[in-house]
């Protein structure tokens, strides 16, 4: 009985030594960073980088014209048209 403990002990200490030496060889872990869409942005909404990693909803730009002389312009908050304004001669 005393063997057969012996032996049990001796295959696991083998297998874990065998275990770390393939962790060893292997290399390092590489982690997959795609990101992962798990929100949905509302009607009227769209999905934009924030710059560090993440993104957010953002409002799309609403479809409008402006007058002869006037540019349309969008903030994503603020909307409207403004006058063009000449640069000087």
């Amino acid at each position: 009985m005393k063997a057969f403990k012996l032996l049990i002990v001796v295959f696991g200490l083998v297998i874990f030594i065998v275990g770390l030496g393939f962790m060893a060889w292997s290399g390092p872990i590489k982690i997959n960073k795609k990101p992962v869409f798990i929100m949905v942005c509302p009607d009227g909404w769209h999905h934009v980088s924030s710059g560090t990693g993440q993104y957010i909803c953002k409002p799309d730009p609403p479809e409008m014209r402006c007058a002869e002389g006037w540019e349309y312009f969008f903030d994503g908050c603020q909307v409207g048209c403004k006058k063009i304004i000449e640069p000087p001669r």
